[in-house]
């Protein structure tokens, strides 16, 4: 009996110890890069705009 308590102890120890296995640095997956910005689209349909005039007084 006074044997088990150190025993038992090591055991857990050696248990935690182990851990999963896997040997050597972890290796994240890559990163994706991150989609380029979208650019602005000029309006569909005309593309230029006529200037605004101010009416005529006929006067």
């Amino acid at each position: 009996m006074r044997n088990l308590l150190p025993s038992t102890a090591f055991a857990l120890a050696l248990l935690a110890l182990s851990g999963c296995g896997q040997t050597g640095p972890l290796q994240l997956p890559p990163r994706e890069p991150a989609p380029p910005a979208a650019e602005p689209q000029p309006p569909a349909g005309d593309t230029e705009v006529a200037p605004a005039t101010a009416p005529a007084s006929n006067g």
